[in-house]
């Protein structure tokens, strides 16, 4: 529940740090949430601040996967470059289920789809650090009013000394009128403090504070089933070329066992238990023991964290209160199965859509109407994503560790002919597309407005990536829309068409403070270079059939 101040505390308020936005909560969805603020600072310096009670950055792996749509986002912020290096593709995945039956199988590319069409096992601790480092780079000196490197790597000191602080919690808040008062505990002192920011968000994971703050409901279930993870290397003692990175495997022979490769030649296992195992501290003997149980011989070395876990499938029923002055994020708003790897993705682009319209209000572009629909379309767009993931990794994951004769059934289907022939195949071609999460669309929000009904691109799809040229140079739609600006963009197949352009820009002068960029695509083997306003970059449509089928009829 909210805590109530104290009158020396709340007077204290009045004289203590003032922020745009208190993110609590320094991970992954933390930590975008905390780069969108800095990279649109824009008209003013946005005052923000990051508080988590951990006393640094995570070293675990945790969540591994990076997918197809957060690879745009990062280069839309300049950072995929860097994590492409950094981790690896996965791109085969083998299943073993007893003399006899095993498979091997390709995972689908989303070739032609994105520019980067395939997922990335990047670690949760590197996806951190990447974020991290930008923030160090961008964010804003607010006591000086201007943008320098930040100093340091982080903890205790001041918004201008570093944005994110360590051992530090939210251990309450308060809703006034016009802003949040929230109390931050110092968790080596236990000494508290308040600040008051504009806005609140909770990306502090499945036992939030924010959350409870806030009485919202986090309704779902406890799935019955423990595991075990174990992060380690292994001991080969005969060949299993099979086992580098980017090809996991799976063992289904008498319970599921999944040993994932790191870059660093080190695994990670995952182990269902059990049932005369769980709710028992977990041992490498444990762990050992279900290895001699596959077909290969593997010993465990020189182990770096070994973990139980269950799991649970929440979400809460909306993600801000009625005011839309505190919100959740990530872990805090919806927590499921790790089927599919989109938990961490997931909180990645919550921050990602809120971060643009805080930024919106916070510099003024938005008027109070357009404020209030903007940060309402935050719940209208990622509760209904969250619920749907809900479903599908409920029902993945239900599949995947079913027990007794669901188990023995499942498994014969997928070594039968048919499962070898037709379903496999057929998997392997579809759970790419739905785990890329590139398909995610807001058609149905209400800032969503298009008037192109015979068109397959819709207001609120994302922009489908289509190859471009300009000068000769090589190009696609990411370059166009890579950075913190807005893009006004026009389709051309005359000079008639580019009639339209100067109005437009007009109408959409109050976006300027924000960055306003003005793009022609050119189709039809039109070349609208010569006869487009100075302040319109022209490019030419590489492959003018592919992008008549991608946005349909368009003009």
């Amino acid at each position: 529940a909210s805590v109530t101040l104290s009158d020396k505390e709340r007077a204290m308020a009045a004289t203590d740090l003032d922020l745009d936005v208190l993110i609590a909560g320094a991970g992954p969805t933390g930590l975008m949430l905390a780069n969108e603020m800095a990279r649109r600072s824009s008209t003013s310096a946005i005052r923000y601040q990051v508080v988590d009670a951990a006393p640094g950055p995570s070293t675990h792996t945790k969540a591994m996967a990076v997918q197809v749509r957060t690879l745009e986002v990062y280069d839309d912020l300049g950072l995929v470059d860097k994590a492409l290096e950094e981790g690896f593709k996965m791109n085969k995945f083998s299943v073993y289920g007893g003399e006899g039956k095993q498979l091997s199988a390709e995972l689908g590319a989303l070739n032609g789809l994105s520019p980067y069409p395939t997922m990335l096992v990047y670690p949760q601790f590197q996806n951190e650090a990447l974020l991290l480092e930008s923030i160090r780079q961008n964010h804003w000196d607010t006591a000086k009013g201007g943008r320098r490197r930040a100093r340091g790597r982080g903890g205790k000191g001041s918004q201008q000394d570093a944005p994110i602080t360590y051992h530090t919690k939210l251990v309450g808040f308060e809703k006034k009128a016009d802003h949040v008062e929230a109390r931050l505990q110092d968790t080596e002192t236990m000494q508290t403090r308040v600040v008051r920011t504009k806005f609140l968000v909770g990306c502090d994971g499945a036992h939030s504070a924010v959350r409870h703050g806030l009485n919202l409901g986090f309704g779902g279930k406890k799935y019955p089933q423990e595991f075990v993870l174990l992060d380690c290397e292994l001991e080969k003692e005969e060949p299993c070329d099979f086992l580098k990175p980017g090809e996991a495997f799976a063992s289904m022979e008498h319970a599921m066992f999944v040993i994932f490769p790191y870059k660093d030649g080190s695994y990670r296992l995952i182990m269902s238990r059990a049932a005369d195992k769980e709710g028992a501290e977990p041992t490498l003997d444990e762990v050992q023991a279900s290895c001699d149980l596959l077909p290969f011989k593997l010993q465990i070395k020189a182990p770096r964290w070994l973990t139980q876990f269950s799991l649970h499938a929440r979400s809460v029923d909306q993600y801000s209160d009625s005011d839309h002055r505190v919100f959740v994020a990530g872990d805090a708003a919806h927590i499921h199965s790790p089927v599919g790897g989109q938990g961490m993705n997931t909180g990645l682009q919550d921050s990602y859509n809120l971060g643009w319209k805080l930024a919106m209000v916070i510099n003024g572009t938005a008027g109070p109407k357009a404020s209030a629909m903007l940060l309402s379309s935050y719940n209208d767009e990622r509760h209904r994503v969250g619920k749907k993931l809900l479903e599908r990794t409920d029902n993945g994951f239900s599949v995947v560790t079913a027990r007794g004769w669901t188990f023995r059934i499942m498994r014969s289907l997928i070594f039968s002919f048919l499962g070898k022939r037709l379903l496999i195949p057929m998997f392997m071609t579809a759970v790419p597309k739905w785990v890329s999460q590139i398909f995610i669309t807001y058609r149905r929000s209400k800032i969503s407005v298009g008037h192109l009904p015979r068109a397959t691109f819709k207001a609120g799809d994302r922009l489908p990536f289509v190859k471009l040229t300009k000068g000769g140079e090589e190009l696609s739609t990411f370059d166009i829309l890579r950075g913190p600006h807005f893009t006004l963009l026009f389709v051309a197949r005359s000079e008639e068409d580019l009639q339209d352009v100067p109005a437009a820009l007009e109408s959409s002068e109050p976006l300027q403070g924000e960055g306003l960029t003005c793009a022609v695509l050119a189709v039809d083997g039109f070349d609208g270079s010569s006869s487009a306003p100075d302040t319109v970059q022209v490019y030419s449509v590489a492959d003018a059939p592919a992008f008549a089928k991608t946005f349909g009829i368009l003009r």
